[in-house]
């Protein structure tokens, strides 16, 4: 049997949910909802429940608010083009719906039919309706999308450790007044989202603890988490991924938390020496030029930290959309780039089975 337009454009749509970080339905209706308050939507009129999202995703269904799947798209990362690219999308496809069922026309009569129009028989008791079950196939790919997502993530998220790890031996061994040690981190939320960066930050710490048999750089993964939750949302909540002077100043933001957290971390648990040799080297010169300690071990690592972060995020931002093609599945599909850092599928067309033309 051949699929429909209609789950071919659900499963389409469950793919753009999970490149945007697998939101749960609950969550994209609350946006949805804050969406429509923000152009001046009554309360009452911009509220949607969790089973009216989940319906726009559910396979099997003939019926979709194209309105309610704009709305949606926007709240998932889309602009406005993109957003109304996914309502006409939805509306074509539930046009082809019906389009089908007006050519299989009415059921023809049982043979010997004619014979039922003397007397008119009472109706039957009716049947209650019964919620049609998905179909097997697209059931299947449902869960196919979420195995591969599940999948990348996890390849994503040990990318990113040895990013992290390989760039603090290298910077060790070469001995830069940098760390470095944080561009998996980035990679990781903002590909993925902060909660994968906390991940892959903890990780990257742990592992150090067990390899060196030591725990003297474990607090510092607080350093690291940190620079993860400002990635993160600063991507999703904050909008700063779409520009490069929006990265830039997204990478700034995390290098002052970052700097922030590890000032206290040195001072609170080294005595305020950096065990990175040319932070330690730099603040050295500040306290012996009549600064504070706390004055110098910030300033110290707030030039370092930025001169890092600036780093990391632009690398990040150049392999995000590589390391997310496999979730996009390759042909018909665009990658973003500095507009969004999140994979774009491309609608197919039902002309031609294949990716729309990108927009430009």
């Amino acid at each position: 049997m051949q699929e429909s337009l209609v789950d071919r454009f659900v499963m389409d749509f469950q793919m753009l949910r999970l490149a945007a970080g697998d939101a749960s339905y609950a969550q994209i209706a609350q946006r949805v909802r804050r969406l429509r308050e923000e152009r001046g939507v009554s309360e009452a009129a911009a509220y949607v429940g969790r089973s009216t999202v989940y319906d726009a995703f559910r396979p099997g269904r003939r019926r979709i608010n194209a309105a309610l799947v704009a709305d949606i798209a926007t709240v998932l990362g889309e602009d406005a083009e993109r957003a109304e690219h996914w309502r006409e999308y939805c509306v074509r496809a539930q046009a082809e719906a019906g389009a089908r069922t007006e050519a299989a026309g009415p059921a023809a009569p049982p043979a010997g039919s004619e014979r039922s129009a003397d007397p008119i028989e009472a109706p039957a008791a009716p049947v209650p309706a019964q919620r049609a079950s998905p179909p097997p196939v697209a059931t299947s790919r449902r869960l196919s999308a979420h195995s591969s997502f599940l999948v990348v993530s996890i390849l994503i998220v040990a990318v990113g450790v040895a990013v992290n790890m390989g760039g603090s031996l290298f910077v060790r061994a070469v001995g830069l007044p940098l760390y470095l040690d944080m561009m998996g981190t980035a990679i990781v939320s903002l590909a993925l989202g902060p909660w994968y960066g906390v991940a892959a930050a903890i990780a990257t710490h742990g592992l150090f603890a067990v390899f060196e048999t030591t725990l003297v750089g474990l607090p510092f993964a607080l350093v690291n988490i940190a620079g993860a939750l400002v990635w993160g949302y600063g991507v999703r909540r904050w909008r700063l991924g779409r520009s490069p002077a929006r990265v830039l100043l997204l990478s700034v933001i995390a290098a002052v938390c970052s700097t922030l957290v590890a000032t206290a971390v040195i001072m609170f648990f080294f005595d305020g020496f950096s065990i990175n040799a040319g932070a330690h080297a730099l603040s050295g010169n500040l306290v012996a030029a009549g600064h504070q300690i706390w004055g110098a071990v910030f300033s110290a690592n707030m030039i370092t930290s930025l001169m890092d972060k600036l780093i990391s995020g632009f690398v990040a931002l150049a392999v995000v959309p590589y390391l997310l093609r496999p979730l996009a599945g390759g042909e018909g599909h665009r990658i973003g780039g500095f507009d969004n850092l999140l994979v774009r599928r491309e609608p197919l067309s039902p002309a031609t089975g294949r990716g729309a033309a990108p927009l430009r």
